[in-house]
């Protein structure tokens, strides 16, 4: 590979930096927070095709815990509100940059917002 990254490497030090950034899933300040995993699958009672198979709840505002998605070089976050979603982009963004990761947050072309209905 000569003087540059090896891919393997770069992957692997994202993979972790997206680890890291998530934080302890269990305290209620954490916009990564989620209690239990919720299984919707085909076949069971109660299954609703328009939630997804396997999705982390938040209890507390029964909704969907926000995330990260990544994508090549991009991050995306998702979340139950704006609000939601601007948090988990500066927690994200704040993590990686402490980690010396390059995360621009700013050049995304605008915030989306997973809004699913209530369980």
């Amino acid at each position: 590979m000569g003087i540059k990254s090896s891919p393997h490497g770069c992957i692997r030090m994202d993979l972790l930096g997206d680890e890291v950034k998530q934080g302890s899933h269990t305290s209620p300040l954490n916009p990564f927070h989620f209690d239990p995993v919720h299984l919707n699958l085909p076949g069971s009672e109660g299954y609703q095709p328009a939630l997804p198979w396997v999705s982390k709840i938040n209890s507390s505002t029964n909704r969907l815990a926000g995330d990260l998605k990544s994508y090549v070089n991009d991050k995306r976050p998702t979340g139950s509100s704006y609000e939601h979603c601007r948090m988990v982009a500066r927690c994200t963004a704040s993590t990686l940059s402490y980690l010396g990761m390059q995360d621009a947050i700013r050049k995304q072309e605008g915030w989306f917002v997973t809004l699913i209905p209530m369980l």
